[in-house]
């Protein structure tokens, strides 16, 4: 899976510097650093081939896959992650918990992940992940807490 998991953070990085690139005269320096952190950064994607399982429906570690995709995209369109190269640090998930509510299926249906900041201590960001569908955003598909 790393095959398909590493081009596709690179692919959603690129695409998070480029939508960046475009909102830059849109949006001042301000308010892109407010994004995952007053307001959620918004991450919509399709549930791909490489996602679903035999029967059809997002697989539980999908889940997880894109609530990283989610969390790149929006150090990308904030600017942390150009903070995280100038300091040499990086993201390390140490804990993850999942509350799975509904699935997603059939294959290529829309949804959309949330991804808000919601608390940091001596060495750790809390990341609040919500999962909806598109079509029905207040149907809560999955919820994560990100440490």
């Amino acid at each position: 899976m790393g095959i398909v998991h590493t081009p596709r953070v690179i692919g959603t990085v690129l695409k998070s510097w480029w939508k960046n690139q475009s909102t830059k005269n849109l949006l001042n320096k301000e308010d892109r650093i407010r994004i995952g952190i007053t307001e959620p950064h918004i991450y919509s994607a399709r549930a791909g081939i490489f996602d679903v399982d035999y029967l059809g429906h997002l697989n539980n570690a999908a889940y997880l896959y894109h609530a990283e995709y989610a969390r790149w995209a929006m150090c990308t369109e904030n600017g942390w992650i150009h903070a995280m190269v100038k300091s040499h640090s990086h993201f390390i998930a140490s804990s993850i918990s999942c509350r799975y509510r509904a699935e997603i299926r059939p294959i290529f249906r829309k949804f959309e992940i949330e991804t808000k900041l919601v608390s940091i201590d001596e060495k750790n960001l809390w990341l609040y992940v919500v999962c909806t569908y598109m079509w029905c955003p207040y149907v809560v598909v999955c919820e994560c807490c990100i440490n």
